[in-house]
């Protein structure tokens, strides 16, 4: 394949995203000025070894499919004193060598981590699944529903991380966190 015009997805994948996240319309409801104001919002990070999913044996030709994400984004707002954090997630499916065109599906971990001990605060399991006829990549999106998380000040994002990954991988997303050595 060609190299097709450079960067024309990016930006719309990114806007597509955070708009199929966004709580609710453009317009804030009803802004107290006294209420806290939100300044950062928790960082979203796919794990180390978390981004992809394989199935089939450990040589290339073994494939049957691949699961891959390839963009994250998450929203926050303050609601009655909480802080609700909602998360998406866009990735495709390939089929391998091994494999055939069909429905497959696999599952995703978002977890909220508490930066000052690095204890998981929410932890939720998803399944996303794709069809594909066998020759093409097939997307799959996934928009959790809200995590409400306490909320301890207006930058958010020192106090919480979002970490994202498939199940079935080396990635520590469970709620055991991620070990040390």
């Amino acid at each position: 394949g060609g190299a097709g015009a450079s960067g024309g997805a990016a930006p719309s994948t990114a806007s597509r995203l955070a708009s199929l996240i966004a709580f609710g319309g453009a317009e804030p409801v009803k802004r107290d000025p006294a209420a806290p104001q939100l300044r950062s919002c928790p960082e979203a990070t796919v794990l180390d070894g978390g981004a992809a999913l394989r199935v089939g044996g450990p040589a290339s030709q073994s494939v049957r499919h691949q699961f891959a994400i390839v963009d994250v984004a998450r929203e926050c707002q303050i609601q009655n004193g909480q802080l609700v954090i909602k998360v998406g997630v866009e990735g495709n499916l390939l089929i391998g060598p091994a494999g055939s065109g069909g429905t497959h599906s696999a599952s995703i971990r978002v977890a909220l981590r508490a930066e000052k001990d690095q204890r998981v605060v929410a932890s939720r399991s998803y399944r996303v699944s794709a069809t594909s006829s066998g020759g093409q990549t097939a997307p799959f999106t996934l928009v959790t529903e809200p995590f409400v998380v306490p909320f301890i000040n207006e930058y958010a994002g020192d106090d919480y991380t979002v970490s994202i990954g498939f199940e079935g991988t080396r990635s520590t997303v469970a709620a055991g966190g991620r070990r040390r050595r």
